[in-house]
């Protein structure tokens, strides 16, 4: 057997969009058809909880009028753009420099580096934990926010690299 074809065909960015795209199809689709994220997935506004009929909480904040659940959408919303900004921003600068073996000087100043990489856990674990809480409420309506905001941050990130490349036709 050929284990290099096989390789490279998996190996395609391609054919592991195409993979994920047809794993997620799959997976909401029977998740929808057996209500697996629950009747208050797709509802907007203030919701109950389907079980208890207490207002859904965020982070301990009863989401029981529409001011709150703006609110929330709003901590969402910035939330996920200072993430985003700050793991493209970090990532693509500073990991990219003291992580490398191969780079022995680092064009940032002594101080920022080591107080942003001991600071790091403490920023990344503060974030991931609200927009955990906003995932774990299983309603899309606190989940678009983070959509909406990874893509208007990622976006002229992305633009920027793939500016600087050339690309095979």
């Amino acid at each position: 057997m050929n284990y290099t074809k096989i390789f490279n065909f998996f190996n395609s960015p391609k054919i592991a969009l195409i993979t994920i795209l047809l794993f997620f199809l799959t997976y909401f689709l029977a998740q929808g058809l057996t209500t697996g994220f629950g009747q208050n997935f797709l509802a907007f506004g203030p919701t109950e909880d389907e079980y208890t009929k207490e207002p859904t909480m965020f982070m301990g904040i009863k989401l029981d009028s529409w001011t709150i659940v703006g609110v929330v959408y709003v901590i969402i919303f910035i939330t996920t753009i200072l993430q985003t900004y700050y793991y493209n921003v970090v990532s693509n600068n500073l990991y990219a420099y003291v992580w490398n073996a191969a780079i022995k000087n680092v064009p940032f100043p002594k101080f920022w580096t080591y107080l942003v990489l001991l600071i790091d856990p403490i920023i990344n674990i503060i974030l991931y934990i609200i927009r955990f809480y906003a995932t774990a409420t299983f309603q899309i309506q606190y989940i678009i926010p983070q959509f909406i905001a990874s893509y208007i941050v990622d976006l002229p990130f992305t633009l920027k690299w793939l500016g600087g490349k050339t690309f095979i036709v």
